[in-house]
């Protein structure tokens, strides 16, 4: 019994907590606690948006190869789990570095969590990249759209 509790409940739970605090630590001890709020304040704007792009693109994974990704609860606590502490972590690291950590913290994560087959992790994966690059599409085809963001 507590094996479905640690994918489903503590293990999200516990890399949410060590992500918010590795990202909010570091404009905290450079900057003080005014820029720790205003991080935290685009911490939550990135989550609700990564996290909501991320529920499509499962979504259109599960619609494409049948995947079952579980309860809707679970999932987005498992969602904002792999798109939190990847990032977390490579930050702490060199920027080549950090995005080999993060991508595969990112694919472990949804193995792991999901109980998905590689194929099933590497279409997700593909379509989060699809969605990404619409929404730089879109950003950049709008005159004046990329300068004010």
């Amino acid at each position: 019994m507590i094996r479905p509790q640690l994918k489903d409940r503590f293990a999200p739970y516990a890399m949410l907590a060590v992500g918010v605090l590795v990202i909010l630590a570091r404009p905290l001890i450079r900057s003080g606690p005014i820029d720790a709020v205003a991080a935290f304040g685009w911490l939550a704007i990135t989550m609700i948006v990564g996290v909501g792009l991320m529920a499509v693109g499962c979504l259109i994974t599960a619609r494409l190869l049948g995947t079952v990704f579980g309860e809707v609860g679970p999932a987005f606590l498992k969602l904002a789990a792999i798109f939190l502490f990847p990032t977390a972590v490579g930050s702490l690291l060199p920027p080549w570095w950090s995005s080999l950590v993060a991508t595969a913290l990112f694919f472990g994560l949804l193995l792991w969590l999901f109980d998905l087959e590689v194929y099933e992790a590497a279409v997700f994966a593909l379509v989060m990249i699809l969605i990404r690059w619409g929404i730089f599409a879109v950003i950049h085809s709008v005159p004046n759209l990329s300068r004010m963001i």
